[in-house]
């Protein structure tokens, strides 16, 4: 029984730490109206309207005065430099949360595992399940991570599941071996994400499912992580609601 232990430990700590240039002919015709003169480009003046006005002064019997109408152009109206208002402001990243409670997880159902034996299908219940993060992927539904899901057993119940001794529910908790299998968590479908602080147990940090995607790819966080931070392989509380994981909370182990 122990070596089923130590392979399940085992399967936990292996989880992943994880211009273009616009061209065209040139073309050296001139609009109508406009004569070039090597690289002097000059515009005719506009033509001007006069008008003989009588002189009143003189009864209509004086010289006639001139007045000269000169077309204007309305002044354009620049642009306006104001961006428009997001809709929504993005999450800050590795913003401090509670870190959730280690708690007995739901059962997993062995008529849920497809043909192959390895994967859940859409059948799984509605619930929450001990996760251990295998990798990402990209699908036709999109980026995602996948999870093995287990059931988990914490306190009093570890030990009426699993009995007392050396061999089982150490620090609290122990991992039911078998059924388990691997199930999809879709990036663009997390509503919430925290990892644990490899450190301090008392906190953890708030992050999305792209933030926890590239991690998982092997690249470092993003910028706002503390310093010293990194992903650990800690293990996942993993909600599901309709067959799709809504919701990661990385739980830290001793």
């Amino acid at each position: 029984m122990r070596s089923v232990r130590a392979a399940r430990l085992a399967r936990f700590a292996m989880a992943p730490l994880l211009l273009v240039a616009c061209g065209g002919d040139d073309d050296t015709t001139a609009p109508d109206g406009i004569t070039v003169v090597g690289d002097t480009t000059t515009t005719p003046a506009p033509e001007v309207e006069t008008t003989l006005t009588p002189d009143t002064t003189t009864g209509g019997t004086g010289a006639e005065s001139s007045t000269t109408e000169v077309p204007t152009t309305p002044a354009p109206t620049p642009p306006s430099t104001s961006a428009p208002a997001p809709t929504t402001a993005p999450a800050a990243l590795y913003r401090v949360v509670e870190p959730p409670t280690l708690r007995t997880t739901d059962p997993i159902d062995p008529s849920w595992l497809e043909d192959n034996g390895e994967t859940l299908g859409t059948d799984i219940a509605d619930g929450v399940y001990w996760g251990v993060l295998v990798g990402p992927f990209e699908g036709a539904g999109g980026r995602g991570i996948s999870f093995d899901l287990y059931q988990v057993f914490v306190g009093d119940d570890c030990t009426a599941r699993f009995g007392t001794g050396d061999d089982f529910c150490l620090n609290d908790y122990e991992v039911l071996p078998e059924p388990h299998g691997e199930f999809p968590a879709y990036v663009d479908a997390l509503q919430y994400v925290s990892v644990a602080d490899v450190v301090d147990n008392s906190v953890s940090y708030l992050i999305d499912g792209a933030e926890l995607y590239r991690m998982a790819d092997g690249r470092p966080p993003s910028a706002g992580a503390p310093e010293y931070w990194a992903l650990a392989p800690f293990p996942y509380q993993v909600t599901v609601r309709d067959s799709t994981v809504i919701s990661l909370e990385q739980v830290w182990l001793p």
